[in-house]
């Protein structure tokens, strides 16, 4: 009997100490792992965004299971609704030499995005005013007309950039429009040139790289403390890209120096060649002269004008002529009216009501007045409404050539919106706003003035000009595919967006969103090899005006989907509430809608690239037209017929404008390696600390970008584990650490039960009742759903 209770007790140590032993061990995964808890705040000022992850991989088949426990178990999720901005900056009225300084700061903290002239340097203008009028111009008497040019010397064809002016002050004594359009301009080259570093390794020395890879880190993190988190400097840094951004903060120089309506006399919103009674009228000021010069040299879609006096967002028509009856609708009023509206939605309202109300939107002719030559009506129908257009014969400043407004067909064809910023032309200080919450998809506390306009600018740059972009392939979120000043010309992509998966992955899922559009007709992806199903036309950058020409007959298509963009009346569509990347929107997500769609990979060989291309028709409904509208003739503006007519082409000063009705993205490529090789982001420039990777090596993949600083006071969110070998065996110690320690509790409870009733049975008895129990667990255990799917795989993902 000793002996039997001897080897009771020693078999019921055993089970205790196995049951000791399994909970350090869980304990201790727990602890390895803690790079996916919560930072303490401390840490969480050094640390940098979480990683990229690459997905899970189990003998070269994505599997379900896998993935969602990357997904639920293994993620603190990242919410941008909680990120906390560090610093909120007031925004103060810039004056004419703040302007210049302002200008000139910009040109030389960002040579490659920034061009600077003036009218006078330019155009051989001469200057308006007087020795007494703005003596920092040193160099002439009375004020220059200044001009910047924001655009990216890397695009491959430049004369197929779509083009937007900005024009902060026609009338110089309403001020909110030069600081909102510098303060907009700041912000676009700011992100684009912390984007685009670092430089591709292979085309500078290591010190600079390691150089690069520290000025990426340092400026990432300023931005972001300003509330330009990565999805913002990312969508800022395409817009610098893929448009050129034409800037004249005070095309009145003389007026705003004066603080005064007119140049000298003379009312420049009245010396435009339209609709004038008397043609000697027009082209009388320098300001006039100075918007008209600029407008020769380029095709603007889309242009702002910033006016003071009411509240307001007003389009053509706003000519006496074009207002029987009152109001009539111009040929492109269908777009018209929706642009007004997501412009007045996106600008938003602020505190105090009297003095912030949401923007009213009509024609100018129903919401202003009409008035005789308008630059808003000039810039959009001086090209073809020829009833109204004449060569000026001005006097002013030794005359003007009259043909400097004699226009070809495509020149004057723009969108030009007039905002009428406030019923106060100078509002108090305290009204302009703050950045706080400026790239919230609804506008944040700090929307004022001069905030909720670089927010209604920066969406009128957006919506000049489609997109697609692809944005995640199953749980790897991309590096963003428009990189600034990186070669995109021919087929660069296939070593810049490149993702590797291994052979035998039969499925994966491909996330995209549209943009810079309202309306998604239809979107689907195209797929298949480089070589194979696409023609030699297709390239990396350039947009097709047949998407069909791209093709080949071994092309796939996914089926066709539908929705809407972030800037329709009624909201993005699809939700991405619908997929895993909803908690990624706003961080590292831009917002909009969020399309996925099945690519089967199942018959590709290794070594193959298959190229991902999703592609997208918008805005079909602008070609509509009101019952009546004045001239009766179709749509004639650029941005309309650039997106609804494949027949619409022009060409001026160098620059053109195709048609064309679908508009594809920069193609992903996933290459297929070896089997049981882990996915991973090929291309990566930074590691989740921001430091430098290998080319191809594997990217511990993240729904943050890379590099990207937390702000102060933000919640951590935790790090996503990469399913190297390592953590895969951390991820299967953590399955069988939850299997057995109740399996554990199971045995040691038996054995003391046992152990008290020792007397009663005999001792082989006890012991194989303990060990066929346990076992009994086990099996029944075996037997559910949630073994079955992690052992047998039955949860791949096909």
């Amino acid at each position: 009997m000793a002996a039997l209770d001897l080897r009771i007790r020693a078999g019921s140590m055993v089970v205790l100490l196995t049951h000791l032993l399994i909970v350090m061990t869980f304990l201790h995964q727990s602890s390895d792992s803690s790079r996916m808890r919560p930072l303490s705040p401390s840490s969480a000022a050094t640390s940098s965004w979480p990683p990229v992850v690459a997905a899970a991989s189990v003998g070269g088949v994505y599997t379900q299971t896998k993935r969602s426990m990357l997904r639920n178990n293994e993620r603190q999720r990242f919410d941008p609704r909680t990120l906390a901005q560090e610093t909120i900056r007031p925004f103060e009225y810039l004056n004419s030499e703040a302007i210049k300084s302002e200008l000139e700061s910009l040109q030389e903290t960002h040579p490659k995005f920034i061009t600077l002239g003036s009218s006078q340097d330019w155009y051989d203008l001469p200057t308006a005013g007087t020795a007494n009028d703005c003596p920092f111009d040193s160099s002439v008497t009375g004020c220059k007309n200044y001009i910047m040019i924001i655009e990216d010397p890397s695009v491959p064809d430049p004369s197929v950039l779509a083009e937007v002016f900005l024009s902060g002050s026609v009338h110089g004594n309403e001020r909110i429009g030069p600081t909102t359009v510098m303060e907009t301009a700041r912000l676009l080259v700011e992100s684009a040139e912390c984007e685009a570093l670092p430089r591709s390794k292979s085309d500078i020395s290591e010190e600079e790289w390691e150089d690069d890879v520290r000025k990426a880190k340092d400026c990432r993190s300023k931005l972001q403390k300003q509330g330009i988190f990565p999805w913002a400097r990312r969508w800022m840094a395409r817009l610098v890209s893929t448009r050129r951004i034409v800037v004249v903060p005070s095309a009145n120089a003389l007026g705003y120096y004066q603080n005064k309506r007119t140049e000298g006399s003379i009312d420049p919103n009245r010396d435009f060649a339209f609709d004038q009674e008397n043609w000697s009228h027009c082209m009388r000021t320098i300001a006039g002269r100075t918007i008209n010069e600029v407008y020769r040299e380029h095709m603007f879609q889309h242009s702002l004008t910033f006016h003071g006096g009411m509240v307001a967002i007003a389009y053509e028509w706003g000519a006496p002529s074009r207002n029987t009856p009152k109001g009539i609708p111009s040929p492109d009023d269908t777009a018209q009216v929706e642009l007004g509206f997501g412009l007045s939605n996106y600008a938003g309202s602020f505190t105090p009501s009297s003095e912030g109300y949401k923007y009213p939107h009509d024609s100018m002719n129903n919401l202003v007045y009409p008035v005789n030559g308008g630059m808003e009506d000039w810039a959009y129908g001086g090209s073809w409404d020829l009833d109204l257009v004449s060569p000026c014969t001005p006097t002013t400043f030794g005359g003007y050539d009259k043909s400097k407004t004699t226009y070809n067909n495509a020149t004057l064809r723009a969108f030009n919106v007039l905002i009428e910023t406030s019923d106060n032309k100078q509002p108090a200080p305290n009204t302009l706003g703050t950045d706080e919450g400026l790239f919230n998809e609804m506008a944040g506390n700090g929307n004022g003035h001069i905030s909720r306009n670089i927010r209604l600018a920066q969406m009128m740059i957006d919506t000049v000009e489609p997109y697609v972009s692809v944005l995640a392939v199953e749980d790897i979120i991309l590096p963003d595919d428009i990189v600034p000043l990186s070669n995109r010309g021919g087929r660069a992509c296939l070593s810049t967006n490149v993702v590797a998966f291994p052979k035998g992955t039969k499925k994966v899922e491909v996330f995209w969103t549209v943009g810079g559009s309202f309306t998604i007709d239809e979107t689907r992806v195209a797929y298949g090899t480089w070589d194979v199903a696409f023609s030699g036309l297709m390239d990396c950058s350039t947009q097709p005006k047949k998407v069909a020409d791209l093709f080949t007959e071994s092309i796939k298509l996914t089926s066709t989907q539908s929705g809407r963009t972030r800037w329709h009346n009624s909201g993005a569509s699809p939700s991405s509430d619908s997929t895993w990347l909803k908690e990624e929107v706003g961080g590292s997500i831009p917002y909009g809608p969020i399309f996925s769609a099945i690519i089967d990979l199942s018959e590709y060989n290794v070594g193959d690239k298959v190229a991902i291309m999703p592609y997208a028709k918008v805005d079909q409904n602008w070609k509509n037209q009101p019952e009546t509208t004045d001239p009766e003739v179709p749509p004639q503006s650029h941005v309309v017929n650039a997106r609804t007519n494949p027949d619409w082409h022009f060409e001026s000063a160098g620059k053109v404008v195709q048609g064309r009705l679908d508009w594809v993205s920069s193609p992903l490529t996933i290459e297929i390696g070896p089997e049981g090789v882990t996915p991973e982001i090929k291309n990566a420039r930074l590691s989740p600390s921001g430091e430098s990777l290998p080319t191809g090596a594997p990217v511990p993949s993240s729904p943050r970008p890379s590099g990207e600083p937390l702000p102060t006071g933000a919640p951590v969110p935790s790090p996503l584990v990469a399913v190297t070998p390592d953590s895969k065996s951390k991820e299967q110690s953590h399955f069988w650490a939850f299997l057995l320690v109740p399996l554990a509790g199971v045995a040691g409870v038996f054995c003391f039960v046992k152990l008290l009733r020792r007397r009663n049975t005999s001792g082989r008895g006890a012991v194989e009742v303990i060990e066929m129990r346990a076992n009994d667990a086990f099996n029944e255990f075996a037997q559910t759903d949630a073994y079955r799917d992690d052992e047998s795989g039955s949860g791949s993902f096909t």
